[in-house]
């Protein structure tokens, strides 16, 4: 692999310290039947690390592979655990809006699940919300005030990003995107006289993926990973003057604030140590063989005593099924409460997707929990039932393999 260049800072990112070959380039797209999963599109996965900004990236990534659709299906509000982080970042935003007038403008807003419960919690018709998804599925009748687009926010009409001070939301669109700059830039009106305009971000933290040994966290999909640094660097490099950047979500997540920079305005971007170093990297390199290793030993020797599950059919458990049974031979099926991804098979190993309670009909007598996010209110919604539940994270074991 010859030498890469950083699409944030332009250095030089050496080769990559993580290569898988065959890997799905859609997570979260499900089939309807074990054929045509397993026909699915596959990518390859390099991935390399700039010393200088922190940036992480797929240089093997190929956007011809990629086309976002109304077959997507990320939904995620099935989970108490998970409105109630999407309600708290709501009052973050709901915060800055009120007793201002303008637009609220969601790029990347799946379904609309945030932007409806903004706009329900904000009083006065002075504020317009608009949605943009190009997987975003009409339903029902909008109401005044909040309008959706199946649409890309350069392929929509010229209404769709309306006159007056912005408030510009993009919640885990970012890290889909191959070249991120141009992406935060294309979000700022021209010319730019005002700092009124806003933007929230939200994407995963690179940190949180290398520190804890996530090596289901990597996956095609996602192209660019982002440390604190990277994101300060990207945001300040497309023209928007960072507010604040805090972990939430348990860490797992970085949500950054910011206004728009005046025209022509110097901002100088962090400089400092980088948020990871190389021997992080380069340490992550040798024990992510090692969790794989463990959990594939874990993995097998369930599987031995009785029926065995994935809790989770997003991102994280279709890696972790397609990494460690890719033949389908071991895991009898994935359990998620989406209902849109039940009766389903995810891509490549063609596991099926089912509801709990078909799980439980099943006989499945263990499950692999994918986030240590959702353990507890997995523990409630299976208490009384005879599931063993094995949170999937790092372990003193499996780091002295």
């Amino acid at each position: 692999m010859s030498y890469v260049l950083c699409p944030i800072c332009g250095h030089d990112c050496g080769t990559p310290f993580l290569s898988r070959l065959g890997v799905p380039v859609f997570l979260n797209r499900v089939y309807r039947n074990r054929d045509e999963a397993r026909r699915a599109t596959t990518g390859r996965l390099d991935l390399a690390y700039c010393q200088y900004c922190s940036f992480g990236f797929n240089v093997a990534f190929d956007p011809s592979l990629v086309a976002y659709g109304p077959d997507y299906e990320n939904e995620q509000c099935h989970s108490p655990e998970f409105v109630r982080h999407l309600d708290e970042m709501i009052d973050r935003v709901r915060s800055s809006l009120q007793g201002s007038a303008g637009s609220v403008v969601e790029v990347g807003c799946g379904q609309g699940d945030f932007l409806r419960r903004l706009a329900a919690g904000v009083h006065g018709d002075a504020i317009e919300f608009v949605g943009v998804d190009p997987c975003y599925r009409a339903r029902g009748l909008q109401r005044e005030g909040l309008r959706f687009f199946t649409s890309t926010l350069e392929e929509g009409p010229a209404d769709m990003r309306p006159s007056g001070p912005l408030v510009m939301l993009s919640r885990h669109v970012i890290e889909h995107v191959p070249r991120p700059v141009e992406f935060l830039a294309s979000m700022l009106k021209e010319p730019r006289q005002t700092v009124r305009d806003r933007l929230f971000l939200e994407t995963p933290s690179f940190e949180w993926i290398i520190r804890n040994r996530m090596f289901m966290d990597l996956f095609y999909e996602h192209c660019s990973y982002f440390t604190r640094k990277a994101l300060h660097a990207t945001a300040t490099k497309a023209g928007w003057d960072v507010e604040s950047i805090d972990t939430v979500f348990g860490g797992q997540y970085y949500w950054l604030k910011a206004r728009a920079a005046f025209a022509g305005q110097n901002l100088a971007w962090v400089h400092d140590e980088p948020s990871l170093t190389y021997a992080e990297i380069e340490s992550f390199q040798a024990r992510e063989v090692a969790m794989r290793a463990y959990w594939q030993k874990r993995l097998d020797q369930m599987a031995e005593r009785g029926p065995v599950a994935v809790w989770g059919a997003a991102a994280k458990g279709v890696t972790f099924a397609t990494q460690l049974d890719p033949e389908s031979r071991r895991i009898k099926c994935l359990i998620d409460l989406n209902p849109a991804k039940q009766d389903r098979f995810i891509p490549i190993s063609g596991h099926p997707v089912r509801s709990m309670k078909s799980a439980v009909e099943d006989g499945i007598a263990a499950a692999f929990v994918m986030n240590p996010n959702y353990l507890d209110e997995i523990k409630q919604m299976t208490c009384g039932l005879q599931i063993e539940l094995i949170p999937v994270q790092a372990t003193d074991h499996a780091l002295h393999l």
